[in-house]
């Protein structure tokens, strides 16, 4: 057995944001002192019991969170120009200097599932052949959320919603291969079929809004969202030479 463990922190990552100016001139919002924190612990198993059957296992466990509490951004117009509220050009750091907050501390990072497990077994009862099946379960499933300037408010601080977490899902694949001699090649057939259960579950989610200005929650109510694809095959022949 294989156990990974890591944990990555970045720090202080810049963030900015497009925004339209009091004036209604085109101007952006550049935040500092946004982090990251993944960590997580990994296994993986490969073993072969017997001369004919072979068994893979993995488990992922990750805990992928923002850091950043009440993260500052200053105003500043097209030119690169430190603005006020009103959009007239002022000094940078200056009292007046417009500025924006964010509170994202401890929310979820989305758009992967943060726990997957995997079961596989291959069997291989005759030279040249074999027959696997594997089973994945995906849990933790955060939805995708983007932020724009417009989410911003100057001279106050948002926060931002929890992303919604995906039911729990899973596919089984099968597939099998046959390889022989045709002469002097070598000729494989093979084949496999994807979601063989005919399993749909949420695959990929977006969240509607991301501040709390806007809705109080992200639910099954107010988010897009994708099933994965269903059954599907498919049939190879390869021949070497």
């Amino acid at each position: 057995m294989l156990t990974t463990h890591y944990y990555t922190r970045w720090i202080d990552k810049t963030m900015s944001r497009s925004t339209t100016l009091a004036d209604q001139s085109n101007g952006y919002v550049n935040m500092t002192g946004v982090n990251a924190q993944h960590m997580g612990l990994e296994f993986e198993l490969k073993s072969r019991p017997t001369k004919w059957m072979e068994i893979n296992a993995m488990l992922s466990l990750g805990d992928w969170r923002w850091k950043g509490k009440e993260v500052t951004g200053y105003l500043y117009n097209e030119h690169g120009d430190a603005v006020n509220s009103d959009g007239k050009v002022t000094t940078v750091g200056a009292e007046d200097h417009a500025w924006a907050k964010i509170n994202l501390e401890n929310i979820r990072v989305g758009g992967q599932a943060q726990t997957t497990a995997n079961l596989g077994v291959t069997f291989i009862p005759f030279k040249g052949f074999r027959l696997g099946a594997e089973y994945t379960v995906y849990d933790r499933n955060y939805s995708y959320y983007s932020f724009s300037g417009s989410n911003l408010t100057i001279g106050k601080t948002v926060n931002v919603v929890e992303p919604y977490c995906c039911p729990v899902g899973g596919v089984m694949d099968v597939r099998a291969s046959y390889s022989f001699d045709i002469g002097p090649f070598r000729a494989t057939v093979a084949g496999n079929v994807s979601n063989v259960l005919d399993q749909h579950y949420i695959e990929k989610a977006w969240s509607a809004s991301t501040v709390t200005q806007t809705i109080a929650e992200n639910t099954k109510d107010n988010i897009y969202f994708f099933y994965n694809k269903g059954r599907q095959w498919n049939i190879r022949f390869k021949l070497a030479f």
